[in-house]
């Protein structure tokens, strides 16, 4: 286990929509730097003004910035790879966009895989392009890249729009070495790669239709070196959606929004049944993909097949869990993905470690002052983690970017930002009606939730023995409550709950 002697600095900060308002790609430097990627967009979300990217130091302030442009409509980084030396390479995508026939969606051309060299300075070294010449490409998506054995870049794209899947093997310096096309009967949404442990080939995390398989289900794709399909398998517990894999000693690690159907007969499983969640999880499978260990967060009962009281988990879009030492795991999901880009209501996301036999350590939820879609988490060589992501305050209507270094036991000091609410709980629906969820990390079980009403009456007390449970309000009056988490007679956390009427 790795030793962390180094001093953990924590902070928060938000980057105005004037200098970004995407967040993408994320790497630390030797130095404990974080190199991160932003972008402007243009007059439409699918053209970029330009990309940014930014040098942090370990107290959070930029101290290195560089924008990188092209002439064409759609550019965009999902990777930051490290080279030899001092070097890093930005791996992503780029197009034109074309108007087409009313109905049928976007087309695009000049379809280029993109890499762009750096030092650790932000100083440009250099830039290749590899065109995907594949006529069938409607709108080209990067969704992830990885340095191979022999030092080599391996991107994974899809045809976002056809589904197709392609992938391309190339030199450090952009040189291309081999390609190769997986054409899905069915749409297939692929996301995650790793290299196999035995180097025999690559690992592929996709859900959807393949290869007349059914198309509502999760698989992992298996590929040999020349990045050939060799076999695929049924991915257990369906956690492939947004998903991430990567080798894990000698088992392997995936995490992804799970859709899981509950009750049936038998047994049924009330309320009511059956019914339906959408959780984050992470498993552990070994390398014939059966299951060592699985845990899922987030259990949301409310969701009843689609309905207007969804309280859904999405991971964090580009990488959802973190390890440098494989006995400190950090994972992030977000709850409440909005149904429309710009939405009104706040919401939190969700920080958990977890040890190497995916016990839960802490888990932490923030935010409620905006709306906030995660992209990253990365986990940092002082033991702690680093997030990134956007910021959507309804009241300004700013898409902001903001990022978040948190120490290894969680705790985070602010420096001066806009407030943001830190909870070791979670309590809803909010607001709510005749029942109501306490959702806490291990670190609050054994304390006890109390409820007041705004005279300071204690209505309601209840000592928290799982990680959600559920506290009947039916003879509660309408109105707002003050909810607290209580260890040994000393108020930990505390929040604001109303009850509709």
């Amino acid at each position: 286990m790795a030793q962390y002697t180094v001093c953990q600095n924590t902070y928060y900060k938000i980057l105005p929509s004037s200098i970004a308002n995407g967040a993408g790609s994320t790497y630390e430097t030797e130095d404990g730097a974080i190199i991160m990627c932003t972008s402007l967009s243009g007059d439409s979300f699918l053209k970029k003004e330009y990309i940014q990217f930014l040098k942090i130091n370990t107290i959070g302030d930029t101290i290195a910035t560089r924008k990188f442009r092209l002439p064409v409509d759609y550019y965009d980084f999902s990777q930051i790879l490290k080279n030899d030396d001092d070097r890093f390479t930005a791996v992503g995508s780029s197009f034109n966009l074309l108007p087409v026939l009313p109905g049928s969606g976007f087309f695009s051309i000049q379809n280029h895989i993109i890499y762009y060299t750096f030092n650790s300075n932000l100083d440009s070294i250099a830039f290749k392009s590899i065109i995907q010449v594949v006529d069938t490409i409607q709108l080209l998506s990067m969704r992830d890249a990885i340095i191979n054995s022999n030092n080599n870049i391996i991107t994974l794209c899809e045809d976002m729009s056809l589904h197709n899947i392609m992938l391309l093997e190339a030199s450090i310096s952009g040189d291309s070495v081999r390609s190769s096309q997986l054409l899905p009967i069915y749409g297939t949404r692929i996301y995650s790669i790793t290299q196999k442990k035995d180097l025999t080939g690559y690992l592929v995390t996709c859900e959807g239709g393949y290869n007349q398989l059914p198309s509502n289900i999760s698989h992992i794709i298996t590929l040999d070196n020349n990045l050939n399909f060799v076999a695929i398998d049924s991915l257990p517990g369906e956690c492939a959606y947004i998903s991430q894999i990567h080798q894990f000693n000698n088992n392997i690690l995936v995490g992804g929004r799970a859709v899981r159907i509950w009750g049936g007969i038998p047994p049924p499983i009330p309320p009511p049944d059956p019914y339906m969640t959408e959780e984050y999880c992470i498993e552990k499978l070994d390398t014939d993909f059966n299951v060592i260990k699985q845990v899922f967060l987030s259990h949301v009962v409310l969701n009843h097949h689609q309905s207007s009281d969804d309280t859904i988990s999405y991971p964090a879009g580009n990488q959802n869990f973190s390890f440098i030492d494989t006995n400190s795991i950090y994972t992030c999901h977000f709850r409440a993905f909005p149904p429309f880009m710009y939405p009104n209501s706040p919401n939190y996301y969700v920080i958990a470690k977890f040890n190497s036999f995916l016990d839960l350590k802490w888990q932490l939820y923030f935010g409620n002052d905006a709306f906030y879609s995660i992209s990253n988490i990365l986990s940092t060589t002082d033991g702690g983690c680093f997030v990134n992501g956007s910021r959507y305050a309804a009241n300004s209507q700013d898409q902001d970017v903001f990022y978040l270094k948190l120490d290894s036991t969680g705790i985070f000091t602010s420096s001066g930002e806009p407030n943001m609410a830190i909870h070791s709980a979670m309590v809803f629906p909010n607001p709510g009606a005749n029942v109501l969820y306490v959702e806490a990390g291990p670190q609050v079980l054994g304390n006890y939730f109390q409820l007041y009403n705004l005279q300071g009456i204690k209505m309601h007390e209840v000592r928290i023995t799982v990680s959600q449970q559920q506290i009947n309000t039916v003879n509660l009056p309408a109105g707002m409550y003050i909810w607290s988490i209580v260890k040994k007679g000393k108020i930990i956390d505390t929040g604001k709950w109303i009850k509709a009427g």
